[in-house]
C-alpha cells in the first residue's frame, strides 16, 4: 500500500534539520512521488535545497508547467528557500544524423530553457545523446561531433547562456566531447552513478571535472542497476566526492538522483551519516 502525500511529509521530516547544513546544496528529483510536479515540491521543499525538475516534452503527452503553476512554483522557492535545476528530456538528440530530429531537439530545449529561465534556473542538465531511438550508437563518431556542435551553436545563437547547459557524462569516455564542452564553455554535470555502472574511475573524473561542474548526481548502485538508494556499499564514491568537494571548494548542488520516496529516504540517511563521519575525521 502506497503512503499518502501526508505519510510522506511525516518520514521525510526527521530531515529536515539538514536543510542549508551543507556547504553545496542537497537536492533531489522533482519524481518521488508518482504525480505531478507541483505536488513533489511542496513534499520536498522543507527538507532539501534543490528541486531538480524532470521535463518532458512529447506528442501525447507534457509535464511543462504552465503559467499558474510556475507562479506557484515560484512562491514556494521563496518562501522555503529552494532553487531549482532542470534536467532537459532524455528524448531530445542534439546530435542526431536525421536534421528534422536534430533541430526538432534544439527547439524543445529552447521551449524548455524559457521555462526554466521563468523559475530563476540557472543549471539544465544536458545529454550529448550518443544513440538513436531505438539505441542503437550513431554510425560515425566525427558526423556526431559535428552535429553537436552545429546544435549547440544554435542554442547559444538563440540566446541561451552556455554556463547555464551542463553537460552529463553517459555510457560513453567523456574524453569523447570534454573538448567541446571547453570549446562552446559548457559548463558540466558530474553522474557518479553513471561512472560506476560503466565502470569509469569516479576519483580521477572528480580531479578533472568538478572545478567546471555545476551539479553532481549521486545514487546508489544495487547489483549493477543505479538510481537506486545510497547505502553504504556506495561509500567509497561518496568518500571520494566529499574529499574533492573539500578540495576545490565547491558550492554547486549535489542532487540525490532518485526516483521513489524510500530510495530517498534511505539515501538521505546515508548521506547524513557519511558526512557527519567526514566532519568527524577532517577534525583530527
Amino acid at each position: 500500500m502506497k503512503p499518502t502525500p501526508e505519510q510522506m511529509r511525516d518520514l521525510l521530516a526527521a530531515f529536515a534539520p539538514m536543510k542549508g547544513q551543507f556547504p553545496f546544496r542537497l537536492g533531489t528529483t522533482s519524481y518521488i512521488y508518482p504525480g505531478e510536479i507541483l505536488p513533489n515540491v511542496e513534499l520536498l521543499a522543507d527538507c532539501i535545497d534543490e528541486i531538480q525538475l524532470l521535463l518532458f516534452e512529447g506528442h501525447s503527452y507534457s509535464n511543462i508547467p504552465n503559467r499558474e503553476t510556475i507562479e506557484r512554483l515560484n512562491e514556494i522557492a521563496s518562501e522555503k528557500q529552494i532553487t531549482y535545476s532542470i534536467h532537459l528530456p532524455l528524448d531530445i538528440y542534439p546530435g542526431h544524423e536525421e536534421e528534422s530530429v536534430r533541430k526538432e531537439s534544439v527547439r524543445t530545449i529552447e521551449s524548455i530553457y524559457r521555462v526554466g529561465r521563468e523559475l530563476n534556473c540557472e543549471t539544465f542538465v544536458f545529454h550529448y545523446a550518443n544513440r538513436n531511438p531505438n539505441g542503437r550508437s550513431f554510425r560515425s563518431l566525427r558526423t556526431w561531433r559535428e552535429r553537436l556542435c552545429r546544435s549547440t551553436e544554435e542554442l547559444i545563437a538563440l540566446g541561451i547562456s552556455s554556463q547555464h547547459l551542463c553537460v552529463e557524462n553517459l555510457s560513453y569516455p567523456f574524453s569523447w566531447v570534454s573538448d567541446l564542452v571547453d570549446q562552446y564553455r559548457l559548463s558540466k554535470c558530474i553522474d557518479i552513478g553513471h561512472l560506476r555502472v560503466h565502470s569509469f574511475p569516479v576519483q580521477s573524473h572528480l580531479k578533472n571535472h568538478l572545478p567546471d561542474s555545476k551539479i553532481v548526481h549521486l545514487h546508489g548502485l544495487k547489483n549493477g542497476v543505479d538510481h537506486k538508494g545510497l547505502s553504504h556499499r556506495d561509500g567509497r564514491s561518496i568518500r571520494q566526492l566529499f574529499r574533492k568537494i573539500e578540495e576545490f571548494q565547491y558550492r554547486g548542488s549535489v542532487i540525490l538522483e532518485v526516483f521513489q520516496l524510500t530510495h530517498l529516504l534511505e539515501s538521505l540517511q546515508t548521506f547524513q551519516h557519511y558526512w557527519k563521519r567526514w566532519q568527524k575525521e577532517k577534525s583530527y
